[in-house]
């Protein structure tokens, strides 16, 4: 059953993603996205547990399946194929002539990476915070508060990290970004109790812009035939980093490690990020005359050649 539901959780989400990914204003899809998801982290768990305690675990699964059929509706109704430009290869023509386009092998390792690091120092904070207010000596809800305060911020930093990267570039903007989930990281390690909700804010916003900015990356670098493909290759890196950050984090705790050690390791992991995002990413908005980027596209024998003025800038 877990394996199943994951599956149907991805699917939905990368569906999502890639529906945002096709259209010329592509970070600000995604950052709605993204922080559509950040507003669900503070809202949902309340609710379900509510539904919990009043009807069981049996009614709350039950009806949150039928939420998610309704979900993969909504995603099967609104898909659409990207915006084809005139006198290049349409993507059915490229796929017939069997000259499917391939992203680079290091573009995929790059970001397949650079998602580990991303999902380490997000859930560094996700899965141990709480446990850190704890040990400040905050009570149960106050803590817990903490969570809520990287979620609300998490909104913002998605919608407009999203928005600023289709204006100025993804490079500043994701750099920026994990620099400054880096600095809130080291931030929290230190912390004082009545400080910890403002660098958890701070961490949040930061986070945001990092997720919705990494998206609408890898959407620049592969855009064409393969877009699925490449971003499902990419995708669970953040398992990777999740997982390192989630069951590394608590093992280490409990051997005696610190969290001022494990902040500071999530704040290194942020730092290789601006620094791997940088090499990996556009340092200029792209032309808004053009669909998608069509880097991936290979043109096939019988394709309309096209004249210097008519090429897009790639």
């Amino acid at each position: 059953a877990g394996v199943i539901l994951g599956v149907g959780v991805r699917t939905i989400m990368d569906s999502a993603l890639l529906m945002g990914s096709i259209g010329k204003r592509r970070g600000r899809s995604l950052g709605m996205d993204f922080g559509a998801t950040g507003l669900g982290l503070p809202v949902g768990p309340p609710l379900a547990q509510a539904w919990l305690d009043a009807f069981g675990w049996r009614s709350e699964l039950a009806w949150g399946g039928i939420a998610f059929l309704l979900l993969a509706a909504v995603v099967v109704r609104g898909d659409q194929q990207p915006t084809e430009m005139p006198g290049v290869a349409s993507v059915k023509e490229a796929a017939a002539a069997g000259h499917r386009g391939h992203a680079s092998a290091l573009l995929l390792t790059g970001f397949f990476i650079g998602n580990a690091l991303i999902g380490l120092y997000d859930e560094a904070v996700y899965q141990h915070v709480y446990a850190h207010g704890k040990a400040l000596g905050l009570s149960g809800p106050k803590a817990v508060s903490v969570i809520s305060a990287v979620s609300l911020t998490y909104i913002i930093g998605g919608v407009g990290g999203g928005i600023l990267s289709d204006l100025i570039g993804r490079r500043r903007i994701l750099v920026m970004a994990a620099l400054g989930a880096a600095a809130s990281l080291l931030l929290l390690a230190t912390s004082s109790p009545a400080a910890l909700w403002l660098w958890a804010g701070a961490f949040g916003l930061a986070l945001g812009m990092s997720t919705a900015v990494r998206s609408a990356a890898w959407a620049d670098a592969f855009a064409g035939p393969q877009l699925g493909r490449n971003v499902g290759i990419v995708t669970p890196g953040y398992s990777v980093g999740a997982a390192i950050a989630t069951y590394g984090g608590a093992s280490w705790l409990e051997t005696g490690g610190s969290f001022q050690a494990l902040y500071t390791a999530a704040a290194g992991a942020a730092f290789l990020w601006a620094i791997l995002g940088a090499m990996l990413t556009r340092s200029g908005p792209l032309p808004q005359g053009v669909p998608h980027v069509v880097r991936s596209v290979a043109y096939p024998p019988h394709a309309q050649k096209i004249s210097t003025a008519q090429q897009p800038e790639l």
